[in-house]
């Protein structure tokens, strides 16, 4: 992934994924 911002404007739930 390129970064938090991308994956958590994209998609929520990707966010929530990487700090998992």
């Amino acid at each position: 992934m390129l970064g938090v911002q991308g994956a958590s404007q994209d998609n929520p739930g990707e966010n929530a994924r990487q700090l998992a």
